[in-house]
């Protein structure tokens, strides 16, 4: 049992192994400020899109955290041959096609300056969205390709901050109740600070000078819209994160006879 197990896990290794570059962004270092390019080649996977005459990327940026799926701002108009997302072959190359992300990452994707960038996403397709570019799902040294066949590709990301708690935009509270606010940062900071705004501006609520994490238990006095933005300093670059959270103070169950 255990060398069909190993043999398995050779097979993987190999088949993931043997496949080339699908999909890559150059300049392999681009950023989210910097200009770049994807490039497909579509000799590489299943090959669903050799010799194509045109080619579409339709795509996105994941927002959430350096290994999340989830896609934001997305470019493109699935099945329609209008040439938002339309590719052009690279030069000298019949079956590698590229796009340009500019004037940069960020402004490509209309993407604010407090957004975190980590990873962009992205489907190959023909110019009526019928066939679509496939590769087996996994971790490839360029990049990663879900169950559902999207590819995701790392872009350059010297340090940032997340507000991971609470996860979702709509919290529930009792009254009385507080709510865990919480940023985690990718390194080190030599500072970090969590503000919030009621309405009235942002007011400082909470400030480290070390470690990667911070927290402020904050209790609402009514059911209201609040921003949280946590700002630091990682390998002496300045980040940002900011979240609104809708905030609902729930009714107390009234009691009253049958």
């Amino acid at each position: 049992m255990k060398k069909r197990i190993l043999f398995a896990c050779y097979l993987v290794i190999v088949q993931l192994i043997s496949y080339g570059q699908f999909a890559r962004v150059t300049p392999a270092d681009a950023g989210a400020d910097d200009v770049a390019k994807i490039i497909f080649d579509a000799t590489q996977g299943n090959k669903e899109l050799l010799g194509a005459s045109k080619v579409y990327v339709h795509s996105g940026i994941v927002t959430d955290g350096p290994t999340e799926i989830a896609w934001n701002n997305v470019i493109g108009n699935w099945g329609a041959d209008d040439g938002v997302g339309k590719m052009t072959k690279v030069d000298g190359k019949e079956n590698e096609w590229e796009i340009s992300l500019s004037p940069t990452i960020r402004e490509y994707y209309k993407a604010t300056s407090q957004t975190n960038i980590f990873r962009l996403a992205m489907v190959f397709r023909s110019a009526d969205g019928n066939i679509k570019a496939s590769i087996n799902p996994g971790t490839y040294e360029w990049g990663f390709v879900s169950n559902s066949g999207d590819t995701y590709l790392n872009i350059g990301n010297e340090g940032y901050v997340i507000i991971h708690e609470p996860d979702k935009n709509e919290v529930f509270v009792a009254s009385g109740e507080h709510v865990t606010i919480s940023a985690l940062a990718s390194d080190d900071v030599t500072s970090m600070k969590l503000e919030i705004d009621e309405g009235n501006g942002f007011e400082e609520k909470v400030a480290v000078s070390s470690g990667k994490s911070i927290s402020y238990n904050y209790t609402p006095a009514n059911s209201m819209k609040i921003n949280v933005k946590v700002t630091a300093i990682v390998n002496q670059v300045t980040v940002t994160d900011q979240k609104e959270l809708n905030i609902i103070i729930r009714s107390e169950n009234e009691s009253a006879p049958v």
